[in-house]
């Protein structure tokens, strides 16, 4: 059974028509618009200019005075949304649910910048954290790596390309609802695909704005769809019971088991597409974020 409040989302998304036929100007405008929730208390926020190919970013730490270990966050948006700000509250309650420092990266969008550019954003960002080490207290021994929805392709892309290269390695993995198959041939997409988050045009339109009609972008990065699993960290698959996207999720966690990789998939019963930014309104939608940050804060300390 969906969650209420969940329910009361999903009526609210219905009422309008998908981004898709809303174009990508009114799209923007419409994501730039949205309420965002009152700020959670972090005890430090600090911007970071972009510097030569490393991007512009924000860091959380719930407490300055340690040495903390690094969460890298990557937004959703379907590629073509999103921001530092829109991903604000999630990334405070990253920080103070795994006690670690969050640093959320405001990557390249497509279409004006296809991928591989959000792949390659990330891994600049990964490059770059021991230059912030010493002026933010960032312990980059401990590194891990996170995102929601369309973010969680990007990081994964970025998990496959530098993370079996870094040094450190990346030692843990927080995949929310992540899209993965193109397709949209999946079980879940024929169930949910037409009445809930996101509807199945517009997800259509965001990979075609992403890869290209005929994915004429993909090389220059891992596709996270086709290739090689082996080597990537320790992994939380989250994805929720009434998210089109759910069984791409479900099928990436077993694509990485066949691989090796130690993986954690977490169902979240009765939500909706993609649970973590739905923290401040779904108060279950909370918990599975709380639950999920924690699990991969111990991953990072392990």
């Amino acid at each position: 059974m969906i969650d209420p409040q969940a329910r009361l989302l999903v009526d609210a998304t219905n009422a309008s028509p998908p981004l898709d036929q809303l174009g990508l100007d009114q799209a923007r405008a419409w994501s730039a618009g949205r309420p965002r929730a009152q700020a959670s208390p972090v005890q430090r926020v600090t911007e970071v200019a972009a510097a030569g190919d490393r991007p512009r970013m924000r860091i959380y730490q719930p407490d300055p005075s340690q040495r903390l270990p690094v969460i890298v966050f990557v937004h959703g948006g379907g590629w073509i949304l999103g921001s530092l700000d829109s991903a604000d509250e999630t990334c405070r309650r990253i920080a103070r649910y795994s006690g670690c420092a969050v640093v959320s990266v405001d990557y390249r969008l497509a279409p004006e910048h296809p991928h591989p550019a959000a792949v390659e954003d990330v891994g600049h960002v990964l490059d770059g954290l021991a230059e912030l080490a010493g002026p933010h207290r960032l312990d980059v021994n401990r590194i891990a790596l996170a995102g929601e929805s369309s973010g969680a392709q990007v990081a994964l892309a970025a998990a496959m390309a530098w993370g079996r290269h870094t040094d450190p390695e990346i030692k843990g993995l927080l995949l929310a609802c992540p899209p993965v198959d193109r397709t949209l041939a999946t079980a879940s997409w024929r169930s949910y695909g037409d009445e809930f988050i996101p509807r199945r045009s517009q997800m259509s339109w965001m990979w075609d704005l992403y890869l290209g009609d005929h994915d004429q972008y993909l090389d220059g990065a891992p596709d996270p769809a086709a290739d090689d699993l082996t080597g990537l960290p320790p992994a939380i698959v989250l994805v929720a019971e009434y998210d089109p996207l759910r069984d791409e999720g479900i099928a990436l966690a077993q694509r990485m088991r066949a691989a090796g990789v130690a993986v954690e998939v977490v169902e979240a019963a009765g939500q909706i597409h993609p649970v973590i930014g739905l923290a401040p309104v779904v108060a279950a939608c909370d918990r599975y974020l709380a639950e999920a940050t924690q699990t991969l804060g111990d991953l990072i300390n392990k």
